[in-house]
């Protein structure tokens, strides 16, 4: 059976691969080695237990967060197993820097805290409300992402907004909370709408994109207008800061919208775009990576438009 789950996911890493070619994955490769060293030399700067928290608090919310259980418990008969392996690949690159740099203590608490965390069974799910916990005017429906996004990330990105905002004497929380916020909009874009909504633009695919971006880009800049003035008051010597944070925030929506129609079809989840996303965002956190996701977006782009006049 653990053979089986091995092939589903070599299959996953099939598809993937199929979606961005392989010589830019070849390219992507070659990139995220300095981009990993790079991680690696920020972890070593910081103490090596506080590094292996961070660490273990994401994996917790990847494993908090999978929606597989219940499928992998009914074909495995120890799940942890496989749970197990998948995180410690993850972790391997910082277990072996902290191997190298002898901190076995730390080592070793990584290790039993993948272990623990892998034991977990619980799975956060949200139940569904009879009646939505926002409403919207009717002119607001035709962003039908934002509409179906914000129901299900609004009770993430109310208090990211607030915490921005209420912390925004410290240089970085302004900074962190948009890029939280930005990061939290790119799911908007995992769900594929039914083919009817694309046929209302009668091929005209191009503008259909340019639309999309430019509305999101509107909508979100908007409602993060106080936050911005916010640091221009108390941060306004770090105005560069802020451009830099806002260009790399403006190229999620380009990324996860020109992937999205990259890879659309009527009515089903692009989960396979998440990894991508997750990858794209990571090279945009780095200057010497920025060009990357640049280029992408580009390719995503003439993608969309190729795919789409399958549709509309």
């Amino acid at each position: 059976m653990l053979m089986t789950i091995l092939i589903i996911r070599g299959r996953q890493f099939m598809r993937i691969l199929a979606e961005i070619g392989v010589v830019l994955f070849v390219l992507l490769l070659l990139v995220s080695f300095p981009l990993l060293m790079g991680v690696l030399a920020q972890l070593s700067d910081m103490p090596p237990m506080w590094a292996v928290a961070i660490t273990l608090v994401l994996i917790l919310s990847i494993h908090l967060n999978r929606q597989d259980k219940d499928f992998v418990k009914l074909i495995l008969k120890r799940p942890f197993l496989m749970f197990l392996t998948e995180y410690l690949v993850l972790v391997l690159p910082i277990g072996i820097w902290n191997l190298y740099t002898g901190n076995w203590l730390a080592a070793l608490a990584l290790i039993v805290g993948i272990s623990v965390v892998a034991c977990v069974p619980v799975t956060l799910r949200f139940r569904k409300r009879e009646r939505p916990l926002l409403g919207f005017p009717k002119t607001f429906i035709r962003h039908y992402e934002w509409v179906s996004g914000l129901r299900k990330s609004v009770v993430w990105m109310i208090p990211t907004y607030i915490l921005g905002a209420a912390l925004s004497g410290f240089t970085a929380a302004i900074p962190v909370a948009l890029l939280v916020l930005g990061l939290i909009t790119t799911d908007f874009y995992m769900d594929c709408e039914p083919r009817i909504f694309l046929e209302l633009y009668n091929g005209r695919a191009r503008s259909f994109l340019r639309k999309k971006i430019l509305a999101h880009l509107m909508i979100f800049w908007l409602a993060c207008l106080p936050l911005v003035i916010l640091f221009l008051i108390f941060h306004h010597v770090y105005w560069y800061v802020l451009l830099v944070v806002m260009f790399v925030v403006s190229v999620f929506p380009v990324l996860s919208i020109t992937l999205k129609y990259a890879s659309y079809q009527p009515n089903i989840r692009l989960t396979q775009n998440a990894f991508t996303m997750g990858l794209m965002v990571a090279f945009l956190c780095f200057p010497f990576t920025q060009p990357v996701p640049l280029v992408m977006a580009a390719v995503y782009y003439r993608r969309a438009l190729k795919n789409l006049k399958n549709y509309m």
